[in-house]
């Protein structure tokens, strides 16, 4: 589609009959690949075939441990790819005010729906090959700020 015109593809899931794409993507040969997801199937296929790779928070330790396993990974496959992290900053004069500031957004938080939230990515991990979801180990606090923005 990218590349040509009158595309045909007839897959499982999508059939393209004589499509053409106007206009094409001015990146050669492709636009950059952007994909998320912290699942081991998430970072492999960033290892493959990913420009950029978004994970989400996590402590500077499970960061580094994340981002050389793709990176190995990546090197692997005669591919590199670009790492980006979801964070949250609080950002006041003193670590004191900041952590009030925490304190005020977990006070302010919907309770029900941040334990729903965590009670359903908990659940939906224990059905990945891997066992554990991305969230697994989150905590409250984690999951107040989506995708464990303030874990980081």
């Amino acid at each position: 589609i990218w590349t040509q015109d009158h595309f045909t593809f007839k897959g499982d899931f999508y059939r393209f009959n004589d499509y053409t794409l106007s206009p094409k993507p001015l990146q050669k040969p492709h636009p950059e690949i952007f994909q998320g997801g912290s699942s081991r199937a998430a970072r492999d296929n960033a290892a493959s075939v990913s420009d950029w790779y978004f994970t989400n928070g996590n402590t500077p330790e499970g960061l580094k441990a994340q981002i050389d396993d793709i990176q190995a990974k990546a090197r692997a496959n005669g591919h590199t790819v670009r790492i980006g992290v979801n964070a949250f900053v609080i950002a006041r004069d003193t670590e004191e005010e900041a952590q009030a500031v925490l304190q005020d957004i977990l006070r302010h938080a919907h309770v029900e729906a941040v334990h729903a939230f965590g009670d359903a990515v908990k659940q939906a991990g224990r059905a990945s090959p891997e066992g554990e979801g991305n969230w697994a180990k989150s905590t409250f606090e984690d999951l107040v700020q989506y995708n464990d923005g303030f874990r980081t």
